[in-house]
This record gives C-alpha cells, sequence and structure tokens, in this order.
C-alpha cells in the first residue's frame, strides 16, 4: 500500500475512531501550565525542522521552569537534543516503536502513559500523525500542537500560526510566543 494511501485509511479510522471518543470537557490552560510537572516534547522527523525546534527548547524550560522535560526524538535529530542544557531526559525512537500503520506502538504507548505527562507539546511544522497520536495516548491533560485541519482530534490546545513574516518562516515562533503569553 502506498504510503500516502495508509496515511488516509489509517487517519480516517482514527478520526472517526477519536470522534467516538471525544469528552467535551473545559481545560484550564493556565493552571495546567503553571503546575506542570512532567512535559512531553515531540521532536520533528525531519533534519531542517529538528534545527528549528531546537531554538524552542530555551522558551519550553523558561516557561517550565521546575517541570521535568522529556523530548521524544528520531536519530536523525538525536545529536540536537541529546546535549542540550534546556532538557532533563530524552527518548530515542526507532522502527521498533511504530508498528505497521506507522502509529506508535503498544510499548511506546504504555511506555509515554507510565511517564504520566501533565503537558505534550509537538514541534512538528506540519501535521504529523505519529507524534500527533502520541501526544493524544500520552494522557496529558494539556496536548498543544500547531493548527491544521487535521490536528482537532488530536490537540486540545491548536496554536494558530500568526501571520507576521517571522512566523510565516518558522510557524515555532507561534508556540513561543503563546508560551510566553500564557
Amino acid at each position: 500500500m502506498p504510503e500516502t494511501l495508509k496515511f488516509r485509511v489509517v487517519f480516517k479510522i482514527l478520526k472517526l475512531w477519536l470522534k467516538l471518543q471525544h469528552e467535551d470537557r473545559m481545560i484550564h490552560v493556565n493552571k495546567i501550565l503553571d503546575d506542570a510537572e512532567s512535559i512531553m516534547v515531540c521532536f520533528p522527523d525531519g533534519f531542517e525542522d529538528g534545527v528549528g525546534a531546537h531554538k524552542v527548547l530555551p522558551y519550553i524550560r523558561e516557561r517550565f521552569p521546575k517541570g521535568k522535560i522529556t523530548v521524544f526524538v528520531s536519530r536523525i535529530n538525536l545529536e540536537k537534543v541529546r546535549k542540550s542544557p534546556y532538557i532533563d531526559n530524552f527518548i530515542s525512537l526507532s522502527e521498533k516503536d511504530f508498528n505497521l500503520s506507522s502509529l506508535p506502538a503498544r510499548d511506546l504507548i504504555n511506555r509515554v502513559k507510565w511517564m504520566g505527562f501533565d503537558v505534550a507539546l509537538d514541534l512538528n511544522h506540519s501535521f504529523h500523525l505519529p507524534t500527533a497520536y502520541l501526544c493524544y495516548r500520552s494522557g496529558a491533560k494539556l496536548r498543544i500542537g500547531l493548527s491544521n485541519r487535521d490536528a482537532a482530534p488530536f490537540f486540545n490546545f491548536e496554536i494558530v500560526s500568526m501571520q507576521d513574516e517571522k512566523a510565516k518562516k518558522d510557524p515555532l515562533i507561534s508556540i513561543i510566543r503563546v508560551l510566553q503569553i500564557v
């Protein structure tokens, strides 16, 4: 099955399943952010996107000075986070962490749930189904991602990319600004 067809089939099934699971409950974003002790950060898979995501880490640390920050990263971007003073832990992801549908495998999901994250933050510029689903399954009270037509079922806080020139070049600027304001 071609990758795009596989993606569309898996996405449609997940979207329907998530719609059936959806609970309309109010979340208190500021309180969750202020009280967060454990933060999950999903790093992008691409090398170039990883460079931009690496620049966001100091702002995440600034927002969560006492929180434990764990970055989930693929091998291509591992060196960018390995020695970062802004994170407490990293988990290197490999192909064995994902099933045939390109979704996180049960072992990875169980590990993430066991870690008990308060906040899950996806740093992918565009919608990335595996990390969006991992954020959703993390059980985090607050799941943050950049707004996209496909993102709604996975995140309960979507950041719309701002329209100034700086944010158009790097959508993660919008995440930095929101973290500084909220």
